[in-house]
């Protein structure tokens, strides 16, 4: 060992420190913006910068087509009565109304009877058409 540094300690101290840099980069910036925050100026310049942001953006919006606003006749503005409109559309019957129409019918009549044989036997009448059929099976 001659005590001479190699080829790779040559080129490790030529090489820049990255994360010492970084640090250094944001301590600066970390710096700047602490006074920028204190400085009258600065907030100044800012505040009109914003202002002038906004303008802008109201003008373009500006340019932006607007929707076609419906103005009434004058006629009708007057207090005069509006025109007929014509009777809203019913619609077709449907060959399904005609089968729901039924199932409701039977559904009633099944808790019609269901609640006749719910009542205690001393509640019911002997003459009720539900139980007056044959229930042998």
């Amino acid at each position: 060992m001659t005590g001479r540094p190699g080829p790779d300690r040559a080129q490790s101290a030529l090489r820049p420190d990255m994360q010492g840099m970084t640090r250094d980069w944001i301590t600066i910036w970390q710096s700047e913006m602490n006074a920028a925050s204190h400085d009258t100026e600065a907030q100044e310049a800012f505040t009109r910068l914003v202002a002038i942001w906004a303008g802008m953006a109201h003008m373009a919006t500006s340019f932006i087509p607007q929707a076609p606003v419906y103005e009434r006749p004058d006629a009708t503005r007057a207090g005069a009565p509006e025109p007929p409109r014509p009777a809203p559309v019913i619609a077709a019957p449907d060959a399904r109304d005609a089968a729901l129409e039924r199932l409701a019918r039977r559904v009633e009549e099944l808790e019609r009877r269901l609640a006749q044989y719910e009542r205690r036997p001393d509640e019911r009448s002997p003459t009720d058409p539900e139980l007056a059929g044959d229930h042998s099976a």
